[in-house]
This record gives structure tokens, C-alpha cells and sequence, in this order.
């Protein structure tokens, strides 16, 4: 076959690669299991529970670029679909005015039950409620020894946020659209087509939403 013109070929792009709902699980484990990760919990609980992107939760390459608690609106807003919280992720910080999301608008993201159940057992170990102000904490050589006591050996960039996106849209236990998830993640329906229509394991799928704290279990 004759190689088609560059004006008809089509550019590849693979798929997104995502972590198992058990790698998922270890992270949590190791989290956990030592002083120096716990208070990387909320990131965990942010990025795999409600889709956040590192960019807007937990910059690797800028220190200030960190999650505002003041966003998740006190906890106060129940989701109706998955049954944790629903939290604003904006563009801007509103302080500073540095951006905080590579999206132009800014999105109300769904914080799952487990997630929130995660926020909660870290608050409650460190003797506080649910923070609604300062920043989450993370810190990138930390996060780096936390993925390899979890036995993470080959780390997927953007992987928690692919892994979570996969996820929600495969939970029929969550009665919702399409739209809404997109809505949600911030990403587009060709975005959705390409990386997260395939139909996931169910068991799989049940096993990542049940990733719970050991009091919870």
C-alpha cells in the first residue's frame, strides 16, 4: 500500500493509561502507614475521588499552585449522584489571581462518598474538622517515595485523574449522564470518546468506589 498523503493521515493518539483499582487501594495503604505520607491523603482523595488534575490540586513544578480549601464551599453541598460533595475548582484564585486550571471556565466537581470519607479520616486523626481554608498539602519528592512504598513501579502521568475519569463513567451506580461527568472533569466529548467509553469491568469498578479508610470498612 501507498502511505496516504499528510493532508489524509490520521494523527494516533493512545488511549489515556490508568491505575488498577488496587494500585488505587495501595497508595491509600502507604499513605496511611507512615507519618511522612498522611498528610498526602487529601491529594490522594482530591485527585482519584474527584477527578482533579495535578495542575489543580497539586503542582509538582510550582508550590503556591495547591487546592484551596475555601473552594469545597464548607462541605456543604451534597451530591445528589454519587453521595459525597460537590467543590468548586475555579480558573482563577481569586487572591492572587494565578490560574489554576488549564480549562477556560471554571467547574463544580463531584467529590464520590469514599472520597469524602478519606477527607474526614485525615481531618479526624489530625484533630480537626474538615478544612475549609488553606492549601492541600503536597510535596513532590514525598509523593515520589509514598507511589514506590505503595509498589508503584511505573509511574502514569495525569494516571490518578485518567483512573478516576475511567471510573466515574463507568459506575452505572451513579444515576447520571454522559454531560454531567464531562461537566464535572472538564473535558470535552471527544476526549470522553476516545479514552473513557470502553465499558470497565464492573467488579473492578465497584472494588475503586469501596477504597475506604479502615474505620469505615
Amino acid at each position: 500500500f501507498e502511505e496516504l498523503p499528510k493532508l489524509y493521515q490520521v494523527k494516533h493518539k493512545p488511549k489515556h493509561k490508568t491505575f488498577s483499582s488496587g494500585q488505587v487501594e495501595k497508595l491509600f495503604e502507604a499513605a496511611i502507614s507512615s507519618k511522612q505520607f498522611f498528610d498526602h491523603i487529601p491529594f490522594l482523595a482530591l485527585s482519584c475521588f474527584a477527578g482533579l488534575r495535578p495542575f489543580e490540586v497539586g503542582d509538582p513544578n510550582d508550590k503556591s499552585r495547591r487546592y484551596d480549601y475555601a473552594n469545597a464551599q464548607g462541605w456543604d453541598l451534597d451530591s445528589l449522584v454519587t453521595g459525597g460533595k460537590l467543590i468548586q475548582v475555579p480558573v482563577f484564585d481569586d487572591e492572587s489571581g494565578n490560574r489554576r486550571t488549564k480549562i477556560s471556565y471554571d467547574r463544580q466537581a463531584d467529590l464520590s462518598a469514599n472520597g469524602f470519607e478519606w477527607i474526614r479520616f485525615w481531618a479526624k486523626k489530625k484533630g480537626q474538622d474538615p478544612p475549609t481554608e488553606g492549601l492541600v498539602h503536597f510535596e513532590y519528592d514525598t509523593f515520589v517515595s509514598l507511589r514506590k512504598a505503595a509498589g508503584i513501579k511505573k509511574w502514569i502521568n495525569d494516571g490518578l485523574r485518567h483512573t478516576a475519569a475511567s471510573m466515574f463513567h463507568q459506575n452505572l451506580a451513579f444515576k447520571s449522564t454522559t454531560s454531567y461527568w464531562l461537566d464535572s472533569f472538564g473535558h470535552d466529548r471527544a476526549v470522553y470518546k476516545r479514552n473513557y467509553a470502553d465499558v470497565k469491568n464492573p467488579n473492578e469498578v465497584k472494588d475503586y468506589f469501596n477504597i475506604l479508610p479502615p474505620e469505615t470498612k
